[in-house]
């Protein structure tokens, strides 16, 4: 997916799971697991560096680069067209994983 056209993108927190994602030719709505997260990675892209593939659905964010000299690399970050559903095992209000004991566990 690396060759495919990337196009420099804003993105604006609309909840917790949903981004919208602006290029100059489009902007949508778009969901992510954690989309708090990603938008505070936006936030500290390297040089506001924010690409977007519309093809792939991949956001490219551009972070601190993990060694010697380099001046970056790129977190890459699937969105989904389609609402997110949670899992049972989810928080719908906070979207965290809740552990659950089996019946045992309570003993």
């Amino acid at each position: 997916m690396r060759d495919k056209k990337r196009y420099q993108a804003k993105v604006e927190l609309i909840s917790p799971y949903s981004l919208q994602v602006t290029t100059r030719s489009q902007a949508e709505v778009l969901y992510y697991h954690d989309a708090v997260a990603l938008q505070l990675k936006c936030l500290m892209a390297i040089d506001g560096d924010i690409q977007y593939c519309p093809e792939s659905n991949l956001l490219y964010v551009k972070t601190n680069g993990p060694t010697g000299n380099t001046t970056g690399s790129w977190f890459p970050a699937y969105l989904s067209r389609e609402e997110l559903t949670m899992c049972e095992s989810s928080d719908s209000d906070s979207g965290y994983f809740i552990k659950r004991g089996n019946d045992s566990d309570a003993e």
